[in-house]
């Protein structure tokens, strides 16, 4: 009788889940059959255990593949002498006494004492007569390999992704070399941790952070002749384990009780700037591949995470430099045209003498374009400012009333020069008073109602305010020449503007919108701008009720 291994393990399943008194019914030379064509079975080694004494009865010959016994020194012999035991459990027999059949992951010991992963499977049986155990070993090596490096890989990723996002949430070299130190510790499970940057001033490799709280004894600087062989072994490798103690983790205890500590380069532009040291107090197990592998990761985050704080602090450092020089050349150039164009206020005034139609023509252009200049400067100043940090908001109570008729002073000459436009000022009579900077709230609708005036040459312009969510919402809107769809992303960039080309034919650098967005910001609001190409453009900015300085002062006056 021949079964497929399906079949065999339904039927054998069928027979031993019977009770004993339908076992009886099953025909002996069945179950012979059965048994008979498992231990021809050369994948599963097979074993047939009394179940009374635990002798082995029978193996078949594929335990010599798996375990190395010759089937016939096996027989009489006991098989708990085979199990390793697992954390304590029961053995195998003895768990198959109490349910009947049990199957469990477990460990044999082979012949040369050394231990098999196996898959075991145990059910109980009856055989001439006898109650026996029928035990069926599968190697598991394979499968416990791929799961520990499973567990492994997770590990190292669960390990790297925590120091990734700590490191990286970094903005600056102290507080990443702090960082490094403490995840370093951690991750490797080491007591310590010490990071050393090389000071070329000195051709020495200083300290600048450790993992402890109170960090041991350690030299202010450390000669790079002292460190030759670790950084020639951490040219060629990325991780060096030394058991011997070194200069850079003195660990203070007798020579025979110290520890090995391991070390990987931190690296900046291709080159070796520093070195991390992690290691124990007291001598424990050698360093695992694991924890080299971490090693290994954490001196690439690291080295990543110091080169992007080098080049913000270098962006930040030329961003300061730009900002200075943009306020210096603007403060210098402002100066000498106001001085230009208060003489030619005077001509214009005909204080100096009577001009003739053509001259007083040419004097108005010198004025307009002195102006266009003077609100460049004017506005670079402003962006230098800003992006410096250092303007102040002065908050004061603003009535909307005061502030249009302000604006409407102001920009009145403009539309002297736009006859076909009309300006139309909108607002609620009972708004209530704005608590926020005069000074910068004219500013943002000063700029956006000169660029209304500028970019509309026939039509209307309406600047509104009205009241909406705990704040007010200012609105100029133009029938002038609008903006292409593509372009409304960048219009609040800095040198930006609608139309970028050298012969587009209204002036200006693209700062006024840059500079009405960083001080809506400033003063806690928000800017939006909705346009069509032809047909005009709505600018809207809303403020809240009370800018946060001037909340922040009521809640340090209560």
């Amino acid at each position: 009788m021949q079964f497929s291994d399906r079949a065999l393990a339904i039927r054998f399943g069928e027979i031993e889940s019977l009770d004993r008194g339908r076992r009886d019914f099953v025909a002996d030379e069945e179950r012979a059959s059965l048994l008979e064509i498992l231990f021809r079975d050369p994948s599963e080694a097979v074993l047939l255990v009394d179940r009374t004494s635990g002798a082995v009865l029978e193996a078949n010959p594929a335990v010599r593949r798996y375990l190395g016994f010759d089937p016939s020194a096996l027989i009489g012999t006991s098989f708990s002498a085979l199990e390793a035991g697992h954390d304590g459990e029961p053995p195998l027999l003895d768990q198959t006494h109490a349910q009947a059949g049990f199957s469990a992951d477990r460990e044999l010991r082979r012949v040369d004492g050394s231990l098999c992963p196996m898959h075991a499977r145990a059910s109980a049986a009856s055989w001439r007569g006898r109650l026996v155990v029928i035990v069926r070993l599968h190697d598991v090596h394979e499968r416990k390999r791929a799961e520990t490096e499973h567990r492994e890989e997770a590990q190292v990723a669960r390990a790297l992704a925590e120091v990734g996002r700590e490191m990286m949430s970094s903005i600056n070299s102290p507080q990443i070399l702090e960082r490094l130190c403490r995840l370093s510790a951690s991750a490797l499970g080491c007591d310590r941790a010490r990071t050393f940057l090389w000071e070329a001033a000195r051709d020495a490799y200083v300290p600048v952070s450790s993992s402890e709280a109170q960090p041991s004894p350690c030299p202010a600087a450390v000669p790079r002749t002292a460190l030759a062989h670790l950084l020639a072994a951490l040219e060629s490798e990325e991780v060096v384990v030394l058991e011997a103690a070194s200069p850079l983790l003195p660990l203070g205890e007798p020579p025979d009780r110290r520890g090995a500590a391991l070390y990987f380069a931190i690296r900046g532009g291709g080159a070796c700037v520093g070195a991390l040291a992690a290691g124990y107090r007291t001598p424990a197990d050698p360093f695992t591949d694991v924890q080299r592998r971490i090693a290994r990761g954490i001196a690439h985050l690291a080295s990543v995470a110091l080169e992007h704080a080098r080049v913000l602090e270098e962006l930040a450092h030329a961003n300061r430099l730009k900002s200075e020089f943009l306020a210096t050349i603007s403060h210098e150039l402002r100066t000498p045209l106001n001085i230009i164009l208060g003489y030619n206020e005077l001509l214009v005034d005909r204080q100096l003498g009577p001009l003739t139609a053509e001259q007083g023509e040419a004097v108005g252009r010198v004025g307009r374009n002195g102006r266009e200049l003077l609100d460049l400067i004017n506005a670079t100043l402003d962006l230098s400012r800003l992006e410096a940090g250092v303007l102040t908001v002065y908050v004061a109570s603003i009535e909307i009333r005061e502030l249009f008729a302000h604006i409407e002073a102001e920009t009145a000459e403009l539309l002297s020069e736009k006859p076909g436009v009309e300006i139309v000022w909108n607002f609620a009579p009972d708004l209530p008073p704005l608590h926020s900077d005069w000074t910068k709230l004219t500013m943002i609708l000063k700029h956006l109602t000169r660029n209304a005036v500028k970019f509309t040459d026939r039509g209307w312009i309406e600047v509104s305010a009205c009241a909406r969510s705990d704040g007010v919402e200012f609105t100029v809107r133009d029938t002038g020449i609008g903006i292409a769809r593509d372009k409304l992303p960048i219009v609040f960039e800095p040198f930006r503007q609608g139309d970028g080309s050298m012969t587009r034919r209204h002036g200006g650098a693209g700062l006024g919108l840059h500079v009405v967005k960083r001080l809506t910001e400033l003063l806690g609001g928000r800017v939006s701008v909705e346009s069509r190409l032809g047909q005009g453009s709505a600018f809207t900015v809303w403020l809240p009720q009370r800018s946060p300085q001037a909340a922040a002062l009521g809640a340090a006056r209560r």
